[in-house]
């Protein structure tokens, strides 16, 4: 499989990644994952994504869920108390920390604890359990607002188009390098241009 995203993205096979590869199949016949890539780029292109504001942004995004997938948690050993947890892998999660532009100390912290205080911070720590719980919370939360903003700005690009012939082309090609989104028709249609609206689907 090529690394059509490696370098600044800093992503590989998708073989690497625990989101990508639990069920043992990351290859389909007919499906080529490289196409559909360069497809979904021109698509961008087309509705003019800027590449450095937007694009490289969404793509960085997308990489940091890949890799947090990655960050592993070790048991905390303690005599007089909960065994609590810790990054086992903490490379990894500083370049998940980098593409997402955050800091990896506090990402971290909130990864293997939680604050209970009101006025005050008082932090439990996880188990290694929780810290799984808290890290795939942060992905879900990371990943659903991703995919809303390209949706905001699909439909802000398709708001200013005069024809939906050449949009409608482009939401079929989006449709299915993405996978997650799909497009819904508007109930209000005039006979010269077809309204379209995209929805987040979990």
């Amino acid at each position: 499989m090529n690394h059509f995203l490696d370098g600044p993205i800093k992503t590989s096979d998708a073989v690497d990644y625990h989101y990508l590869d639990q069920s043992g199949v990351v290859e389909v016949d007919g499906i080529n994952d490289e196409k559909d890539y360069n497809v979904l780029r021109r698509c961008f292109t087309t509705l003019g994504f800027d590449e450095g504001a937007t694009v490289m942004p969404i793509l960085s995004c997308v990489a940091a869920v890949l890799h947090l997938g990655n960050v592993q948690f070790g048991v905390v050993k303690k005599a007089m108390e909960e065994d609590s947890s810790e990054v086992a892998n903490q490379d990894v999660l500083e370049l998940a920390c980098k593409l997402l532009g955050v800091d990896k100390t506090v990402c971290n912290t909130n990864l293997i604890s939680k604050n209970i205080g009101n006025r005050s911070t008082m932090m439990v720590a996880y188990s290694v359990e929780k810290a799984q719980e808290a890290r795939d919370g942060l992905v879900k939360f990371l990943y659903g607002n991703l995919f809303q903003l390209i949706i905001d700005a699909i439909n802000k690009s398709l708001a200013k188009s005069q024809t939906s012939a050449e949009h409608a082309s482009i939401i079929e090609s989006i449709h299915s390098p993405i996978g997650l989104l799909h497009p819904r028709r508007s109930s209000r249609r005039s006979r010269r241009r077809a309204s379209w609206r995209w929805t987040w689907t979990s």
